[in-house]
């Protein structure tokens, strides 16, 4: 799923539900449609949503990649980076 082809599918779904496109819908339907698509086990029950499944599972990893990929990603992740060690501290003890 690429990305303007997913846009055309919320574009089409929204005027499908609500006769107008999806940034011409009010939040409250905006949210409608993207909470039918964010879950996988709603394509299975219905079939015609497996594209829109697909491109919510898209954003969301991009959405994850690019926060992952900025400074406060990566000090979220404790990432030191390529530096060299004198000693290995090993792995934290494990909370009893």
């Amino acid at each position: 799923m690429k990305l303007g082809g997913g846009l055309l599918w919320l574009d089409s779904r929204a005027l499908m539900i609500t006769g107008k496109t999806y940034l011409e819908c009010t939040a409250e339907q905006r949210k409608e449609i993207l909470d039918l698509i964010a879950y996988r086990k709603n394509a299975k029950k219905d079939a015609s949503l497996s594209q829109g499944v697909a491109f919510f599972s898209l954003l969301r990893n991009m959405t994850c990649d690019g926060f992952y990929t900025s400074k406060i990603g990566i000090e979220d992740l404790q990432y030191i980076g390529n530096t060299s060690r004198s000693e290995w501290p090993g792995c934290p003890e494990l909370p009893s």
